[in-house]
């Protein structure tokens, strides 16, 4: 929990998110433990299991796909986020997939960046909902006119919106709770390729 820092700026503090690593230790059967000393500082650490190696394929034929491995490149995303670890890390790991990214910390600056001739050629929008004094609904809206279309979005955020479920299905927009694994937002973005487009 921090105070004073509804924007979640990491120059304040990077606050511990002590109840979603709590839950994921539980769903996972992952002991956490915890060792303090007053004055000095926490320490929390996760106890994971050993894994043996995965045996290798011992076919010769091509497998089949999941939705989440389809390829990705050439696909242009936009992405909004304002905390500057996130967003150089998801802009690599997208980059990584072959997707080309246009990454800013807000709708501003992704406006900006996103000229008319590439507006009609975005296939997604990923933002995250906090953005210091803005929102990811409004980056959204904004975006999605500058592309005249309803480009897919899937709005990302630490803690419960504060849309209902059906106003954000009425607007086309996916929520997802973060942190978000790798494998979500892939197989999210390969569903994407397959949808069929909306107009604006």
């Amino acid at each position: 929990m921090q105070l004073n820092n509804p924007g979640r700026d990491r120059h304040q503090g990077l606050g511990l998110g002590l109840a979603i690593v709590a839950r994921l230790c539980r769903l996972l059967e992952h002991p956490l433990t915890l060792c303090s000393r007053v004055g000095k500082g926490s320490c929390f650490s996760v106890t994971l299991p050993r894994a043996e190696p995965a045996a290798g394929p011992t076919g010769t034929a091509a497998p089949i796909l999941p939705s989440f491995a389809r390829p990705l490149a050439g696909m242009t995303v936009v992405l909004v986020e304002d905390d500057e670890a996130v967003l150089d890390t998801t802009t690599a790991l997208m980059r990584q997939w072959g997707c080309r990214v246009l990454a800013a910390a807000s709708a501003d600056a992704a406006l900006a960046q996103l000229r008319s001739d590439e507006a009609e050629h975005v296939q997604a929008i990923v933002s995250d909902h906090r953005l210091g004094a803005d929102n990811g609904l409004h980056a959204v809206r904004r975006l999605r006119s500058r592309c005249g279309r309803d480009v897919p979005a899937l709005l990302l955020s630490g803690e419960a919106l504060p849309y209902a479920v059906e106003a954000l299905a009425a607007e086309a927009v996916t929520p997802a709770r973060k942190p978000l694994p790798a494998l979500a937002l892939r197989a999210w973005l390969s569903a994407q390729l397959l949808a069929p487009e909306k107009p604006a």
